[in-house]
């Protein structure tokens, strides 16, 4: 940046805001409204080392697995999906009457999420419009799905969607009514763009129950786990290879690189603000001690111990305010480097330069300090004889 010790402000001054618009990046991630509640969340999945697929089994085994499991000490409420949540989707064919294409969103087409009728409930989804499903919504029925409210503004501007209907899959398969309109969820991340998504009966689709999700009481996850995945191994074959996980495990793999961004940055910046605070004392103590009849004859000649201090402490100031817009303009000319790795802020955060220039120039006034309270121990007379 500079030279001399004014090379440490400036260091301190970028690596500063670099901690700062990451730790701002991973409290905006941390604020993100996922559109369900992801605390006390946690879902079963059965894998396999074999090559042969175990889809039906599982399949049939899952139902009877979630009932006990409703049943355990604990457990709020469970439900079945097709997907492992947050971390892969379904996509059907779709056909809406009077169009000749699928309108898409954000460059995407509508996602297909199969549930059974507790899913809502256990994610904490809000209905905002129409019902959930029931037990009645059984193969036989008529066909019915939910959208969220993004399909329901993208395919219909302006109407309501509650008594629409469109196909799912074939077209010639019955028209299935959209009968509730549900909040945006996320779908595979935290930081997503918005995504049409609409909601099918788990016993109305064609598609096969692989995941069960739990909601649990309070200090009751371990312990529900523990159960759910013994519980799962015996269900099923030497084949299964049972695991439960918590919803937080998966958030916690996205906000992996915020924080360690934050914490690389963090742990730099405070090393460099140690030196710079260390190069700023070094050197105006050792400023000071060269002009100690400087400071005796300004003391003798009727200067105040408050003006020495001042003078001393503002001639410090000067360069560090000068690394101080070194370090800022660099700042703020790296940013388009880690631009692509923030989140709700910029590298240009105002408010981020603003409190490390605060915090940069608190710290040189500390470490002015004493080199300055020194100075007005000058003996005036030692400098008046040496004259």
């Amino acid at each position: 940046c500079l030279s001399d010790w004014s090379s440490d402000v400036c260091s301190s001054d970028l690596l500063l805001a670099g901690a700062g618009v990451f730790i701002r990046s991973l409290g905006n991630v941390q604020a993100v409204d996922l559109g369900f509640d992801a605390r006390r969340l946690l879902y079963a999945s059965v894998s396999s080392d074999e090559d042969e697929s175990h889809a039906d089994e599982l399949g049939a085994a899952l139902p009877l697995v979630m009932d006990r499991v409703r049943r355990m000490p604990g457990v709020e409420m469970a439900t079945l999906v097709e997907n492992i949540p947050m971390t892969s989707f379904s996509i059907s064919d779709v056909f809406f009457e009077g169009r000749d294409s699928v309108p898409t969103l954000n460059g995407e087409w509508p996602l297909m999420t199969p549930v059974t009728p507790t899913f809502f409930g256990v994610t904490g989804m809000r209905i905002l419009a129409g019902r959930g499903f029931t037990d009645a919504d059984r193969v036989g029925a008529p066909p019915v799905v939910i959208v969220n409210e993004s399909m329901a503004r993208t395919i219909w501007p302006g109407e309501s969607a509650l008594g629409k209907c469109f196909v799912i899959g074939k077209r010639t398969d019955p028209c299935s009514e959209v009968i509730g309109i549900v909040r945006d969820a996320h779908t595979m991340a935290i930081v997503e763009k918005r995504k049409m998504n609409y909601y099918v009966p788990l016993a109305q689709s064609k598609s096969t129950a692989t995941v069960l999700m739990v909601r649990v009481a309070p200090d009751r996850a371990n312990v529900v786990a523990a159960d759910t995945k013994s519980m799962l191994a015996r269900s099923l074959g030497a084949w299964a290879i049972p695991s439960v996980r918590s919803m937080d495990e998966v958030l916690a793999r996205e906000l992996r690189p915020y924080r360690l961004g934050a914490s690389l940055f963090s742990a730099a910046a405070i090393l460099a603000l140690l030196v710079a605070a260390v190069g700023v004392y070094s050197s105006i103590a050792y400023s000071i001690s060269q002009r100690m009849y400087e400071m005796g004859i300004r003391i003798a000649l009727g200067a105040r111990s408050a003006q020495i201090v001042r003078l001393v402490i503002g001639e410090g100031l000067r360069i560090v305010l000068l690394g101080i817009a070194v370090g800022t303009l660099i700042a703020l000319a790296a940013g388009r480097l880690v631009a692509s790795f923030l989140f709700g802020t910029t590298a240009h955060d105002p408010a981020v330069l603003a409190t490390v220039a605060i915090l940069l120039v608190m710290v040189a006034v500390i470490a002015a300090v004493v080199p300055a309270l020194r100075a007005t121990r000058s003996d005036p007379a030692t400098a008046l004889r040496a004259e």
